[in-house]
């Protein structure tokens, strides 16, 4: 389990390989086949990712689309997130 202090750089690293696998595997470079539990953790994987562009595009009265094609929308998004923390531990 992640730290809470290292959670999004740690899980950003990993993101990172599991996306150059995938290329890989794309290109064709990768030619050992995934476990099946892998390929279930990958689904899943991408299920989440999926769902999470969708949470954030649904918070921000955005499409899904608009959100993927505008990634610096995310600023805002993560500003007022960080806000809301301040504010709630000031409370």
């Amino acid at each position: 389990m992640n730290m809470s202090y290292c959670r999004w750089q740690n899980t950003l690293t990993d993101l990172r390989d599991c996306k150059g696998d995938l290329d890989d595997r794309r290109n064709r470079a990768e030619r050992e086949p995934l476990s099946n539990e892998e390929l279930q953790a990958a689904k899943s994987l991408l299920g989440l990712a999926m769902e999470m562009v969708s949470d954030i595009a649904m918070d921000m009265n955005i499409s899904e689309d608009e959100l993927i094609d505008s990634p610096n929308i995310l600023d805002s998004y993560w500003e007022d997130l960080q806000i809301q923390c301040i504010e709630h531990e000031e409370e």
